[in-house]
């Protein structure tokens, strides 16, 4: 593996980092998404969060714990278990997986593969959107955008609903 240990260390070793209350637990947000969240709650949408995060026994508590303290504004929570498409129903789904990606499009979801670290699973993508909080808040708010470094342009409907990941796990919006 890229760490030097094999999946079942790597997973043994994240188990107990959950458990030791440090991974879904510690660390700053990305404050950009923070902003976004907050802008959009003030819009009228309903932000639905939607996390695969059920690895160790402290893993809710955590992340629960986590979204408190950095405040971050959000309607429902919900640790999947499966397709997440299947969880809650949105409009927009935005999330750093693309497995999840498709599966939110095979439920006729509008979705994008969205995320901080640009794995080259998520850049090769179909539906990749670049790491970029005004591309996905000029999206949700139905305007075309043109990302200089890409040429092109984002483009939806006034009125569609959003979702997004990288604050806590995928995050769904939706307007009321």
């Amino acid at each position: 593996s890229d760490l030097g240990i094999s999946a079942a260390a790597y997973l043994t070793w994240f188990e107990e980092g959950v458990d030791a209350g440090w991974i879904f637990a510690v660390g700053p947000p990305v404050w950009e998404a923070i902003q976004a969240l907050r802008t959009l709650k003030e819009k009228g949408h309903t932000i639905h969060l939607i996390t695969d995060r059920n690895v160790g026994k402290l893993a809710k508590v955590n992340t629960c714990s986590w979204l408190k303290i950095w405040n971050v504004p959000y309607d429902t929570l919900t640790f999947s278990n499966g397709n997440k498409s299947e969880t809650v129903k949105v409009d927009i789904a935005i999330d750093d997986r693309p497995k999840h990606v498709d599966e939110w499009q095979d439920a006729g979801v509008e979705a994008y593969c969205f995320g901080f670290d640009e794995r080259s699973d998520m850049r090769s993508h179909r539906s990749y959107l670049p790491y970029n909080w005004n591309v996905f808040m000029e999206i949700v708010d139905g305007k075309e955008y043109e990302d200089e470094d890409d040429a092109e342009a984002w483009s939806l409907q006034p009125g569609t609903f959003g979702a997004f990941d990288e604050v806590a796990g995928p995050l769904l919006v939706a307007r009321d």
